[in-house]
């Protein structure tokens, strides 16, 4: 409870507003718990309940690394509450290394290397194996989702050396 309240530290209490966040991340019953007793998944979770809860519709939501040590599921529904929030018209920024979760996510894609941009442009122009094998270096399958939106995953074997029989 405690932490999910962090989110509006330096703004008026709202405690309906945080209870509010904390329900659409999916952590109402865990609320008692101490935040040191959640798993990394949970903690993440409350990360996101955090900024949702800090949130102003028509502001920015920022989020770094938020569904990362998060399961499958649990991200599926978080990817939800933050484009239900940019359909609400938020502008969501968010740092992201899985590039399925990044097709999922973004509008815009803007690709950094060593704190330099590389690429910035529409999710549909640079989330493209051609695209994203000049950007990281690897090949990189597609699928399509739904919505039209890429799957996008490594293809480790490509640079991974062959086993020995």
């Amino acid at each position: 409870r405690e932490a999910g309240g962090l989110g509006r530290a330096a703004l008026p209490s709202n405690p309906a507003r945080v209870d509010a966040a904390r329900a659409s991340a999916g952590l109402a019953a865990l609320a008692d718990r101490p935040f040191a007793t959640l798993s990394g998944g949970q903690q993440q979770r409350v990360g996101v309940a955090r900024a949702l809860a800090q949130h102003s519709p028509g502001g920015v939501l920022l989020l770094d690394e938020a569904f990362a040590a998060v399961d499958l599921p649990e991200t599926a529904a978080q990817v939800t509450l933050v484009r239900q929030a940019a359909g609400q018209g938020a502008a969501v920024l968010a740092a992201v290394h899985d590039l399925s979760l990044a097709g999922a996510l973004a509008d815009d894609v803007w690709s950094l290397r060593d704190g330099a941009t590389v690429a910035f442009g529409s999710a549909a122009d640079l989330l493209t194996p051609s695209s994203l094998r000049a950007l990281v270096g690897i090949e990189v399958r597609l699928a399509s989702g739904s919505g039209g939106r890429p799957v996008l995953a490594a293809d480790y074997g490509t640079t991974l050396d062959p086993p020995s029989r």
